[in-house]
Formats: structure tokens, C-alpha cells, sequence
């Protein structure tokens, strides 16, 4: 187990510690967890840390951040573990934690046929049963991090259910969990009547892993029983046209609104009576927390990895097959029908356990540990 009181820093000192943030033009998910987590280290967490962040595009967003920022060159996957290894063997960092599975496993065995045995975290936050489907290359790179798991100096999950599928996977080997820092959003006093049940919202990459496809679908169904219904999607990605025309397919116009990027959801989630998430897959499931901190109940697939770690009591949500638009119109529509069980303070009061200030002592103390065994 993990000493939950280490000794401050690291034999007398600061620890040093560098997060790696994979090339991509969107400030998402991983990108606004690691900026999130990263500020928490800096600024109030119980180990003191020199938190460096290494970035392969300028967000303006971090540009404030209170860590030191690296922004290195390169686009391409292929080029990352080259970059992090000419920056580390100038930095010598205590620990490196890198996300996404493949390229933490590049940047290894670069790392170790390079002469360098830098201590590397592998951060999970997606699905690894996706990931290693996606290309010859992935499942050899999976097969390579099977034989070989020990090799990194810890690996953590984002969610518990999926540090319990990638320690079976890996036969074994010791996967921990470490909750997300997530922002806490400005709740709003809302009546929960029929009128606001009928507004729908949910965030997510317009991409197929998040299912708006299916939320759309469902929308068919629920607009046929209540023509006041309302869906906006707030996010951007590759499927925007594929979605467009689906909607207009099921003649959805007026009824079904894709946004586009909102970088505070605040006054989305404040229209709106119910947060809905479809998504195929999940590592965690940030914006449903986000959705709870607003106050708002959530309807969420039951898919692979965070959502029903999340949603633990029908206060906080309800859950649905994953792939059924049909069930997931069925929820909706009960939704419209009844008022949400519980009050907006119990979901607000389950989302602070995940706020930035609730789980950094816990990283710290992991990474403390790691650099201690």
C-alpha cells in the first residue's frame, strides 16, 4: 500500500516531476486534466513539487499555468519519445508520467535503449480493449506492454473499474487507481419542472466514442412523445458533417443544436434539465462530473470504464445500456415525466469529492512513493 504519510520532497529536496501531453490541437480531456492536476501540485499539495509540463502545442489556456510550461516541437507520435528524451537528459526528473498506453510504451523503450532509466508513469485514461484494436502496430505494442509491465515505475487508472480490467489483462500486475481533478462548474437555482426536464444537454468531441449518434437517435423518440424536447451538444471533431446530416435525416432541426466548442459550459448546463451521455467508451467520464457539480441529474451509458463508478445512486443519474438509442429515449422520457430523485446538493456534494483540492494529496503521495521504492 501507499504510505499515506511520506516524509516532505524527496530525501531532503523538492520532488521533480514532469507531465507529458501528447500532441493534439484540442485543449480536452487529457489536456485540461493535466493542466488541472499539475496547477494543484504546484500550488497546494501536501509533497512540496517542481511541476514541469511538456506540451507539443502553445495552449493559450495554460499559458497563466503556475507550473513551469516546455512546449516542444513536433505533430506526430513518432516524434515525442525523441523529444522527451533529449529534454529529460538536461532536466533529470525525478518521474515522468505520460498518458495514452502507446505513447508511454514508445517513449520506454526509447528511454532504455537510449542508456537512460528515468522513472515513467503510465497514466491510463482511455480504453485499452479499444486501443490495442485500432492497428497492427497497437496490438504489438500491447502485446510488448504484457510481457513487460514492470518495466514502468507505476501505472494508474483513472477509473476503478478500469485499473481492474488492465491488472487482469496484465495477468496481475499492480494497476492504481487515482481519481481525475475535476473543475467544480457554478450551479444555478432551476425549477424542475416538465419544461426544464425537456432541455437536454451533453459535452463531448464530435467523434464516434462519444455516441452523440446514438443521443440523436434517441432524440427521434423522444420528440415524438414530446415535441418540446431540446438536445445541444457542446464540442467539435471529425463527425460534425456525419452528424448534420443525421439530423437532418430525422428531420431532428429545431430540436437537436450542435453547438460547437464552449470552453465554461456554465450557462449550458444552466438551460438545461438533464446532462445525457452516450458514449461507446470511456476511460472516466470528466463532463459527467462537471454536469454533477452544476447540480444537474446525468443519463449515461453503461459502457466500458467511468460512468458507473461515477453514478453510484439513482440521485446522481440513470444508467443505460450502451449502443440502444431505443433505452436511452426510454430514460429521457421518464426523465420528462418525473421530477429527479434527490436535491442538486447531493450530486453537488458527490462531484467536490473529485474537485482538484479533494484528490491532489493523493498524486502527490503516489508520486512521492514511486520515486521513494
Amino acid at each position: 500500500m501507499i504510505d499515506p504519510h511520506p516524509p516532505f520532497g524527496v530525501a531532503g529536496r523538492r520532488l521533480k516531476v514532469a507531465y507529458l501531453v501528447p500532441p493534439s490541437l484540442h485543449f480536452a480531456g487529457i489536456e485540461r486534466v493535466t493542466h488541472d492536476l499539475a496547477s494543484a501540485l504546484a500550488e497546494q499539495a501536501d509533497v512540496p513539487a517542481d511541476v514541469t509540463v511538456l506540451y507539443f502545442t502553445d495552449y493559450s489556456e495554460t499559458r497563466e499555468a503556475p507550473y513551469r510550461r516546455i512546449v516542444m516541437a513536433g505533430d506526430r507520435v513518432r516524434q515525442v519519445p525523441r523529444a522527451l528524451h533529449a529534454v529529460a537528459a538536461r532536466e533529470n526528473f525525478d518521474v515522468i508520467v505520460i498518458p495514452q498506453f502507446e505513447i508511454a510504451i514508445l517513449c520506454l523503450a526509447y528511454n532504455r535503449l537510449h542508456g537512460r532509466r528515468d522513472r515513467i508513469v503510465l497514466h491510463l485514461h482511455g480504453n485499452p480493449d479499444i486501443e490495442r484494436a485500432t492497428s497492427v502496430k497497437a496490438r504489438l505494442l500491447f502485446t510488448v506492454f504484457g510481457l513487460a509491465p514492470r518495466l514502468f515505475a507505476g501505472i494508474v487508472a483513472v477509473s476503478p473499474t478500469l485499473a481492474r480490467a488492465t491488472e487482469r489483462m496484465l495477468g496481475g500486475a499492480r494497476v492504481d487507481y487515482l481519481p481525475n481533478p475535476v473543475r467544480q462548474l457554478q450551479p444555478s437555482v432551476r425549477t424542475d419542472d416538465a419544461a426544464t426536464r425537456a432541455r437536454f444537454v451533453s459535452i463531448g468531441r464530435l467523434a464516434r466514442q462519444k455516441g452523440h449518434d446514438i443521443a440523436i437517435r434517441a432524440m427521434r423518440t423522444v420528440v415524438d412523445a414530446h415535441p418540446e424536447a431540446r438536445l445541444t451538444i457542446l464540442g467539435e471533431g471529425e463527425e460534425r458533417l456525419a452528424l448534420e446530416a443525421l439530423i437532418a435525416q430525422l428531420d431532428l432541426a429545431g430540436h437537436v443544436h450542435l453547438q460547437g466548442v464552449v470552453a465554461d459550459p456554465t450557462v449550458a448546463l444552466a438551460r438545461a434539465g438533464t446532462f445525457v451521455i452516450a458514449s461507446r467508451w470511456e476511460g472516466f467520464g470528466v463532463v459527467i462530473v462537471e454536469a454533477l457539480s452544476a447540480g444537474l441529474p446525468v443519463i449515461a451509458a453503461r459502457c466500458d470504464f467511468g460512468p458507473e463508478d461515477i453514478l453510484t445512486t439513482p440521485v446522481l443519474g440513470t444508467l443505460v445500456p450502451p449502443e440502444d438509442p431505443a433505452a436511452l429515449a426510454a430514460a429521457m422520457i421518464r426523465r420528462i415525466d418525473d421530477p429527479a430523485p434527490g436535491r442538486p446538493d447531493e450530486r453537488i456534494a458527490h462531484a467536490a469529492r473529485y474537485a482538484r483540492a479533494a484528490v491532489v494529496d493523493e498524486h502527490a503521495r503516489y508520486l512521492a512513493y514511486i520515486v521513494r521504492a
